[in-house]
């Protein structure tokens, strides 16, 4: 039951999906025009197992919820053949005038059109399939030369149990780091990939000989000889406000045959970060075919919120411009999980830009913490500061979430470092690391006593 052919004329677009010469029923959907490609996906394979002949009306309107029947009554159009029309189950309005204008019955679906199969006795959508990814996730080990091997390798090992592909050794400027080849090798040899996060050249050649693959960062001032590492670079701007500063340092590690992939350096929000952004569409318009980084912990360390939105977010943006590895770290209170959120983000992203959908009743993972029809009545009594603190009588949800370094699921606990989500931040915040207690928002009623 493929298409066979498109009928458009105005503000509809009709695509007639079933056999001409069937005599079974014919049914019409109406959609708006970001629905449409999983519209025409879902009513072919209900249409094939229920035995109908779905044909699809695309009105042009972006967002099929905001459909009215008095839109639909001016701009739908229905031909002689159609049985029945199935409108978005969001659609508001009466459908009794439509049936008089058009002369068959009008019927509201499912409000989530992965329901539909349901309304003709058949099963719902298999499993969405979130293990496919393309986007490398590297994740910084901050200030390593502060840290001893052992300490190196646990959080390593957390990282790569997180999601991490790459670990970045990140140095600091100023400190010459004696132990870099010795603990690059030590990694190496334990199966993971490094990267060496340094300017120094003693530094990043003792990680290179002791197997990091990826150096962060070049520019014109160590190009000359980080060419000549045998790695990869990652490339900056000498100027992060011009791409052009990067264009000699490309032209130069081309001609040395180096490989590289390019970061035009994401900023902080009100130190350029719109701009920034957009220097990341620019750099892929200017260089189509090279691999891009994004160093999304610019945006999520800096940015005082819960780090699963912003990341979902920027997982978004690179998986549409076919930005393929991102940077990351976990040291701020509120990105204890960025690596887990960016993991199940990059594959979530890769499923919605392939099948052209939102990335929305694919996967509710990412939800960290919302409120449902299902609530759960809780009382918890927290001792903060030294002052009893009581919340009282409120609902949760509690997600079945991968990110479970925020979520204990056996009980309903968040074990959050450092702050409650009721917003009292304690006189001393080290005083709360690693302390359990309920998911909240900021509409919870808090007492003291």
């Amino acid at each position: 039951m493929a298409e066979q052919f498109v009928r458009a004329g105005g503000e509809v677009t009709r695509v007639f999906m079933g056999d001409s010469n069937s005599s079974s029923e014919r049914i019409l959907f109406v959609t708006g025009r970001l629905a449409a490609p999983i519209v025409r996906d879902v009513v072919a394979r209900v249409g094939r197992e229920a035995g109908f002949q779905p044909e699809v009306a695309v009105l042009n309107v972006s967002v099929a919820a905001l459909l009215t029947t008095t839109i639909v009554a001016r701009r739908l159009t229905v031909d002689s053949t159609i049985d029945r029309a199935i409108l978005p189950g969001w659609c508001q309005g009466e459908l009794e005038p439509l049936r008089r204008q058009f002369g068959i019955p009008f019927e509201r679906g499912p409000k989530n059109i992965h329901d539909l199969p349901q309304i003709f006795g058949r099963q719902g959508r298999d499993p969405v399939d979130l293990s496919r990814f393309d986007i490398e996730i590297l994740a910084e080990i901050n200030h390593v030369p502060r840290l001893t091997e052992a300490e190196i390798f646990q959080i390593a090992e957390k990282y790569r149990a997180d999601g991490a592909d790459v670990i970045d050794l990140g140095c600091e400027p100023g400190v010459e780091w004696a132990e870099a080849g010795c603990v690059t090798r030590t990694l190496v040899r334990e199966g993971f990939r490094v990267s060496i996060d340094s300017f120094n050249r003693t530094e990043v050649t003792q990680a290179v000989e002791g197997g990091a693959e990826l150096v962060l960062s070049c520019n014109a001032s160590n190009v000359e000889w980080a060419s000549q590492l045998g790695a990869e670079l990652v490339v900056i701007p000498d100027d992060s406000r011009s791409l052009d500063s990067m264009a000699t340092t490309i032209e130069h590690l081309d001609a040395s045959g180096t490989r590289y992939r390019l970061d035009p350096i994401l900023d902080p929000i009100a130190f350029g970060f719109a701009d920034s952004l957009t220097r990341y569409g620019a750099t892929r318009a200017r260089w189509p075919d090279a691999e891009i980084m994004m160093g999304v912990g610019n945006l999520t360390e800096l940015t005082e919120v819960d780090s699963v939105g912003v990341n979902t977010l920027l997982a978004g943006v690179c998986q549409e411009w076919n930005i393929r590895s991102v940077l990351t770290t976990e040291v701020i209170p509120w990105c204890q999980s960025a690596i887990k959120e960016l993991d199940l983000a990059r594959r979530l992203m890769k499923c919605a830009v392939e099948q052209k959908v939102p990335p929305k009743h694919l996967t509710s993972e990412l939800v960290v913490c919302a409120i449902r029809e299902s609530r759960v009545c809780l009382k918890r009594t927290l001792n903060k500061c030294g002052e009893k603190s009581e919340t009282e009588t409120f609902g949760f949800f509690f997600p079945t979430t991968k990110c479970t370094s925020l979520m204990r699921r056996d009980i309903g606990l968040a074990t959050i470092p450092m702050r409650s989500w009721t917003g009292c931040w304690p006189r001393r915040r080290e005083s709360t690391r690693n302390m359990p207690f309920t998911w909240g928002m900021s509409l919870l009623k808090q007492t003291r006593h």
